[in-house]
C-alpha cells in the first residue's frame, strides 16, 4: 500500500505537468491587435504558417491564438487538437463556456502544417489547411457585429509567438502566401464574388505600378518576391538571371528571429554608447594622471634663509640665485658670516694713525706704515736714517 501511494502521486504530477504543457500561455500582440480592429469591421482571415508538432511529452493539444473583446467579456480561443484531427474553439460569453469544432480530416500528430487559414464571414468560420478547404462551422455570434456594437470598440489578439500570423481581408491573398492559388482554383473552392472583385482590383493596381499594402510587409518579407513574380507575368520581363550574390528567400521569416535581430541591434547600439562614454572617462583619467603633481618626479627642495638660515646669529642672510649669502659678523667678531668668533675689527681702530685698515675673515688687517715709519701697521715707529750707518767711516 505504501509503495502504490508514491507511484500514484508521481503519475498525478506527470499528468498535471503534461496538462500545463498542453495549454501554452499566449502573449498579446499589440501590432496585430491594432490591425485586427480594422479588419474585423468586415469579412477577414487569420492565417498561420509552419505549425510543427510538439515533441515534448507527445503534446497533442496546442493553443494557437485568442480573440478577446474586453468590454463585452467575450473570448474566442483556438486550439489545435492533432489527436482528434480538429481545431477546437472555446467560446466564452456571459460567463458561459462552450466549444465548437472544425474538423481537419488530413491532420495527424507528426506532420508540419504548411498553412492554416481561418476565414470569418458573418457568423461562419471556414478553415483551410494546406491550401484545401477542410470544414465550416456556424457560431452563435457575429464577430464584426460584436465589435461594432460596443460603446468603445476594442479587440485584443493573443497568439503563439512561434508561428507567423497574418491578417487579410480576402481569401485569395491569404492563400497566395502558401502558393495556394493554382491548387485552390483546381479544386474548385468557392471564393465570394466580392472577394474576387477585390483580388482583381488589387492585381490590376499592381500592374499599374501601385505599391502593395503595407500592413503585412513587416510580417512577410516574401511580399517583394511575389510582387516581382506578378510584374514578371504582366510585362514578360526576364528576372531569371543567375545572381549568386543575392540569395533567394524561401518561406517566411520567423518573427522570433526578427525580434532577436532587433534586440541584438539595440544591444549593439547600447554597447556602442557605453564604449563611447568609457572612452571619454578614460581620456579624462589620463588627463588627471598626466597633470597630477603627486604622480610626477618631486623637484629637489631649495634651501632658503627663512627655513634653513646658515648664518651666525645676528648676521643678515640673503637669498640669491646661487644660494644663501651671509653678511658681516657682528662687531667684536670675525669670520665669514656663517662662522664668527671673537676678534678685532677695523671698528676697534687697531691700526697706527694714518694706516689703512681691512676687515678679513681672520680679523682686522692693517696696511703698511707711513713713509719714514716702520712696523706691522698696528705699531709704527719713526725710523732713524743714521741707524744703518750710511756715512763713510769717520763721517757723521
Amino acid at each position: 500500500m505504501k509503495s502504490t501511494l508514491p507511484m500514484a502521486g508521481l503519475l498525478l504530477l506527470l499528468a498535471l505537468f503534461a496538462f500545463v504543457q498542453q495549454v501554452q500561455p499566449l502573449s498579446i500582440d499589440p501590432v496585430a491587435s491594432t490591425e485586427l480592429e480594422e479588419y474585423i469591421k468586415d469579412d477577414f482571415l487569420i492565417s498561420l504558417r509552419h505549425i510543427r508538432p510538439r515533441r515534448k511529452f507527445r503534446i497533442t493539444i496546442e493553443a494557437l491564438f485568442m480573440i478577446d473583446f474586453p468590454e463585452s467579456k467575450n473570448k474566442f480561443s483556438f486550439y489545435l487538437d492533432r489527436k482528434n484531427k480538429r481545431v477546437t474553439i472555446d467560446i466564452t460569453t456571459h460567463s458561459k463556456v462552450y466549444s465548437k469544432n472544425l474538423i481537419l480530416s488530413e491532420l495527424n500528430e507528426s506532420t508540419t502544417i504548411k498553412s492554416l487559414a481561418f476565414a470569418f464571414h458573418q457568423s461562419a468560420i471556414t478553415v483551410y489547411m494546406n491550401c484545401k478547404q477542410s470544414s465550416t462551422e456556424e457560431l452563435d455570434v457575429n464577430l464584426s457585429k460584436l465589435f461594432a456594437g460596443s460603446d468603445e470598440p476594442t479587440v485584443k489578439l493573443f497568439r503563439e509567438r512561434k508561428y507567423p500570423l497574418f491578417l487579410d481581408s480576402d481569401l485569395d491573398k491569404a492563400l497566395s502566401r502558401a502558393s495556394c492559388q493554382k491548387i485552390l482554383r483546381r479544386n474548385g473552392n468557392h471564393i465570394p464574388s466580392r472577394q474576387k472583385q477585390t483580388v482583381e482590383k488589387m492585381l490590376k493596381n499592381k500592374v499599374q505600378g501601385e505599391l502593395i499594402p503595407e500592413r503585412n510587409k513587416k510580417r512577410d518579407i516574401r511580399n517583394w518576391h511575389h510582387t516581382a513574380e506578378k510584374y514578371k507575368e504582366a510585362f514578360h520581363t526576364d528576372f531569371s538571371a543567375n545572381r549568386g550574390d543575392i540569395p533567394i528567400i524561401h518561406g517566411d521569416c520567423d518573427e522570433n528571429i526578427l525580434k532577436l535581430l532587433g534586440e541584438l541591434m539595440k544591444l549593439v547600439k547600447e554597447l556602442k554608447e557605453e564604449v563611447k562614454g568609457q572612452r571619454h572617462e578614460i581620456n579624462y583619467l589620463r588627463g588627471l594622471i598626466e597633470n597630477c603633481a603627486g604622480c610626477q618626479q618631486a623637484q629637489p627642495l631649495r634651501e632658503n634663509c627663512q627655513y634653513s638660515n646658515p648664518c651666525f646669529p645676528g648676521v643678515q642672510c640673503y637669498d640669491t640665485s646661487t644660494g644663501m649669502r651671509c653678511g658681516h659678523c657682528p662687531r667684536g667678531y670675525v669670520g665669514d658670516g656663517r662662522n664668527c668668533r671673537p676678534g678685532q675689527t677695523c671698528a676697534d681702530q687697531p691700526c697706527f694713525n694714518g694706516v689703512q685698515c681691512y676687515d678679513t675673515v681672520e680679523g682686522a688687517q692693517c696696511g703698511p706704515c707711513p713713509a719714514g715709519y716702520e712696523g706691522d701697521g698696528k705699531h709704527c715707529r719713526f725710523r732713524d736714517a743714521c741707524e744703518d750707518k750710511p756715512c763713510a767711516p769717520g763721517r757723521k
